[in-house]
């Protein structure tokens, strides 16, 4: 247990040898084993301690890293890369703080999602569709072109509602329309046949 050094005389440099460790304890159940042309290995599930024993960095199983913290984990830095070749588990909410957040999706990053602040999110890359239940988007929310919203679907849109406004300042097109209730229509307005001269 005798102090190596002390605070007016300090050692130098230490050298250990390939595959030689520092072993700590009464017991030596930690050590730190150089590993050559490599790095420092610490054994089993020890862990490196940082401040407490809540903030650590150890390995609780085989082919497992845990970074464990009681508050916050912080990366800093320009991009961070992570490289999973499986999947990405975040167990609880994902948050993109910045006002012009981005989702990029795709290895060319062609298709994304991109926050505007106080509005909602764009679906960018051109004519990108958001697709419902089958791959080839046979039911999809897209833009063919500007000004556009399309609404398509492989058999039938159906919008079920009390009251359904639909508010056309030009001009309300039915092509092969089917009615399956009543329609009102309110005030002194038309229903046109043909043209104007031909209306109920």
């Amino acid at each position: 247990g005798a102090d190596i050094g002390s605070t007016g005389a300090e050692f130098g440099d230490i050298f250990i040898g390939d595959g030689k460790a520092l072993q700590m304890g009464a017991d030596q159940d930690v050590t730190l084993t150089h590993v050559a042309d490599t790095g420092v290995l610490i054994n089993s599930d020890n862990v490196i301690q940082f401040r407490d024993s809540a903030l650590t960095i150890g390995s609780s199983a085989d082919t497992q890293l845990d970074i464990d913290a009681d508050a916050i984990v912080q990366i800093t830095a320009p991009t961070v890369d992570i490289d999973a070749s499986t999947e990405v588990n975040i167990s609880n909410d994902l948050v993109l703080s910045s006002d012009s957040s981005i989702l990029a999706f795709g290895a060319d990053e062609a298709t994304t999602l991109t926050h505007v602040n106080g509005s909602g999110v764009v679906l960018g890359g051109g004519e990108d569709k958001l697709g419902f239940t089958q791959t080839d988007f046979a039911e999809a929310i897209f833009s063919s072109s500007d000004g556009q919203l399309d609404v398509v679907a492989g058999t039938e849109v159906q919008i079920v509602s009390p009251t359904i406004d639909i508010n056309a300042s030009t001009g309300l097109a039915l092509d092969g329309a089917n009615l399956a209730s009543d329609w009102t229509v309110n005030t002194d307005k038309k229903i046109l046949f043909r043209d104007t001269a031909i209306y109920l």
